[in-house]
């Protein structure tokens, strides 16, 4: 029987996910970055980047790398083309995440997943299962106003680019746990710790 506890945390672009991520790391608890399984996933020679470059054209891979910069301006405009590279991506990221929470002796695992509502039931099929899911919510306008100052992106594109998710109301309605970002950081702190503590002790209860 699994031992470990698995707790994706997920949220929207610009919502405040990676100051959360990065909070919890810092208090020694791991954490499985998917954005970075993405990117190893689709590294020089490797099965994803071939697949990209099968489907997308040679130009998409320049010098070995691929040209993100060229991709995601395909992705964001064009949604059909960005189902077909979450198709080649994805099931490469699960299995990786698989890999390394099978591979852990942690009792609480946290999976940073920005898409995890947008792919859970394909990570349902590649053995992933989540305990909980905790949610980094932030008001729409707010998060439009900080995509455009974070990334320097004009009002469209950063519409655009959140538009390639779902909508913070509907991952709200999935949520197991909802973390507040519209105040402080020292807020949102407190919230993650709150929500820890909980999960430890009920875990003692357990025992």
């Amino acid at each position: 029987m699994r031992q470990n506890k698995i707790i994706g945390i997920t949220g929207g672009i610009a919502t405040g996910k990676s100051t959360a991520v990065a909070y919890i790391r810092e208090k020694g608890y791991l954490v499985i970055d998917s954005d970075l399984l993405a990117r190893e996933v689709v590294s020089p020679g490797s099965e994803g980047l071939d697949a990209i470059q099968a489907f997308f054209g040679a130009d998409i891979v320049v010098d070995g790398q691929l040209n993100r910069q060229m991709l995601g301006e395909i992705v964001f405009q064009d949604e059909a083309m960005r189902h077909a590279l979450n198709d080649i991506v994805h099931p490469l990221v699960y299995e990786a995440i698989k890999e390394r929470i099978d591979s852990s002796v942690e009792a609480i695992i946290f999976v940073d997943s920005p898409l995890l509502f947008e792919g859970l039931g394909k990570a349902k099929n590649h053995g992933i299962r989540y305990d909980e899911v905790w949610l980094i919510d932030l008001d729409e306008e707010t998060q439009l106003t900080r995509l455009i100052a974070r990334n320097g992106l004009s009002e469209m594109e950063a519409e655009n680019r959140m538009n390639a998710q779902w909508s913070m109301e509907k991952k709200r309605e999935l949520a197991n746990v909802i973390l507040d970002n519209r105040s402080s950081r020292e807020l949102l702190y407190r919230q993650v710790d709150a929500e820890i503590k909980r999960i430890e002790e009920a875990a003692c209860d357990d025992e």
